[in-house]
């Protein structure tokens, strides 16, 4: 997986692309995450429009650790899986 972030006023973009699985790709969105997080970006969009392949582990992973962490998950862009 390979992310890429950008902003939108409050909102940070974290653009993914590739495959989210639990064991491939869910680690490093934890920690993009969490760098987001640790700067004090609460409001996350995560966009997936390029992510391949994402399973139910990955993306539960994902949330969970949003949720954990304190994040105001703003929304999930367009997942349209390959």
């Amino acid at each position: 997986m390979l992310s890429k972030r950008r902003s939108e006023g409050p909102v940070a973009v974290l653009e993914l692309s590739g495959k989210i699985t639990i064991g491939e790709g869910e680690a490093e969105l934890r920690r993009d995450v969490q760098d987001l997080l640790d700067g004090g970006r609460r409001k996350i969009l995560l966009s997936m429009e390029r992510v391949g392949f994402m399973d139910s582990a990955g993306l539960g992973e994902a949330i969970t650790h949003l949720a954990r962490r304190g994040a105001d998950v703003v929304g999930v862009e367009q997942f349209t899986p390959a």
